[in-house]
């Protein structure tokens, strides 16, 4: 099993539809700081949170041009929201299948859409 600070762990997702494209955004949380003060290893620091994005012609292209520029393994499981443009809204269905497929990955517990409509 690889030490929390060696995965890259998604906490959010957003998704945008630009020019014919889906773009997803991942907010990926290093956990490093908190890993290094449960074990004695020096003050404590605050995470720190980077955002990744990919693009595809389709949701699953989009994701897996995520992995392209990842360092360590990509978890999924820790994701809390997901954000959804108006452009992205018109897509929904596209992007819950997409989200089906990653369903050992995410585990969606609830749906909350919101749209300026």
């Amino acid at each position: 099993m690889k030490a929390v600070q060696d995965m890259n762990i998604i906490t959010a997702l957003g998704v945008d539809y630009v020019k014919d494209k889906f773009v997803v955004y991942g907010q990926l949380t290093d956990f490093s700081a908190v890993s290094s003060s449960d074990t004695g290893g020096g003050k404590k620091n605050d995470s720190t949170s980077w955002v990744g994005h990919g693009t595809g012609d389709n949701m699953i292209m989009a994701f897996n041009d995520m992995y392209r520029t990842a360092q360590h393994n990509t978890m999924w499981t820790h994701v809390k929201a997901i954000v959804l443009t108006d452009s992205a809204l018109e897509h929904l269905v596209e992007i819950v299948d997409a989200s089906c497929g990653l369903e050992n990955y995410v585990t969606l517990h609830g749906c909350m859409v919101r749209s300026s409509l």
